[in-house]
């Protein structure tokens, strides 16, 4: 299900600055990485997320059919969990302080290590969040130009 439709205007952009609508069609597969971010229990499941978003749930199935076709030609695929611990209470401080003390409590019980909301599916490597970025330096092993990134608030997107 492709619920995204890009807007004419950007992809009359990208053929303006790519000369192509699809500037990465040919992306070396042992070469690159997709980095899946969010997609955790916190973020879709009900009895337990503190932030559910209905249609990351939606995307699973997508998600998992991508994970393991990277796999099968030898490209990485890396899990990104956001995390609360000592380091996320300070770097999350702000937006921590905005919430009630009710989803407070429930955002630290559900991003907490070794949480119910921290979990999903097999991992091929994975990271621990604790900031606004998600970026991390075991990526950078794969040696690739170029690194796909999904998850459950934002669209795909490609860096290279």
């Amino acid at each position: 299900m492709n619920w995204f439709d890009v807007p004419a205007a950007v992809t009359e952009r990208v053929v303006a600055r790519c000369r192509v609508a699809h500037p990465h069609a040919n992306l070396d597969p042992r070469r690159t990485a997709l980095i899946v971010v969010d997609l955790q229990n916190a973020f879709m499941d009900d009895a337990v997320g503190h932030a559910v978003c209905p249609m990351a749930r939606d995307i699973v199935p997508n998600v998992n059919r991508l994970a393991s076709v990277v796999r099968a030609v030898g490209g990485g695929v890396f899990w990104i969990k956001n995390t609360f611990d000592e380091r996320g209470a300070i770097e999350w401080s702000n937006a921590h302080a905005m919430l009630t003390p009710d989803s407070q409590a429930r955002r630290v019980a559900a991003m907490s290590e070794g949480s119910r909301g921290r979990g999903y599916g097999p991992n091929s490597m994975s990271g621990r969040r604790t900031r606004l970025s998600a970026s991390i330096a075991s990526v950078h092993s794969c040696q690739g130009p170029a690194i796909c990134r999904t998850g459950c608030r934002r669209g795909d997107s490609i860096r290279s």
